[in-house]
C-alpha cells in the first residue's frame, strides 16, 4: 500500500487557530446592579411574596404533621409472612420428601425457595411502592 493512501502513517498536528477578540483587553465589564431583591412586573417584592406564602401555609396547618399509625407496616409484615409460608412450605415439602434419591426436585425446590424469598424480600422491604 502506498504511503499517500495510508492515512494512519502520516504526521498529525492540530491546526493553529486564530480567535476573534470580542472585548478589548483594557475594558472591564459593567458591575451588576446591587439594588436588593428583584421586583416583578406587578411591583411586589419577591421576598415579601415568599414570606406571605409561608405565613399563609403555616396558618392553614400545612406544616403540622403527625406520625403514621403503623397499619401499613403491620399489613406489610403480615402479607410478607403469609406469602413466605404459602410458597416456601410446599417447596420445602418437595425438597424434604424427594430427599437425595432424585436430585432434580431437591435442587429445583431449593432454587425456588431462594428465588422467591429474595424477590419477595426485595419487593416488600426495599421497593417502596405503597
Amino acid at each position: 500500500m502506498d504511503e499517500t493512501q495510508n492515512p494512519a502513517g502520516g504526521n498529525f498536528r492540530l491546526k493553529a487557530r486564530e480567535f476573534e477578540r470580542i472585548n478589548e483587553p483594557g475594558a472591564a465589564p459593567e458591575p451588576p446592579p446591587t439594588e436588593g431583591p428583584t421586583r416583578d412586573a406587578g411591583g411586589g417584592d419577591v421576598l415579601e411574596m415568599l414570606r406571605a406564602n409561608a405565613e399563609h401555609d403555616t396558618a392553614r396547618g400545612w406544616f403540622r404533621v403527625k406520625p403514621g399509625g403503623g397499619t401499613k407496616l403491620r399489613r406489610r409484615i403480615v402479607n410478607y409472612c403469609a406469602l413466605l409460608v404459602a410458597v416456601d412450605a410446599p417447596l420445602s415439602y418437595v425438597a424434604w420428601s424427594s430427599g437425595h434419591a432424585d436430585p432434580f426436585p431437591f435442587v429445583f425446590a431449593l432454587a425456588g425457595i431462594a428465588y422467591f424469598t429474595a424477590q419477595l424480600t426485595w419487593e416488600a422491604w426495599f421497593l417502596r411502592t405503597d
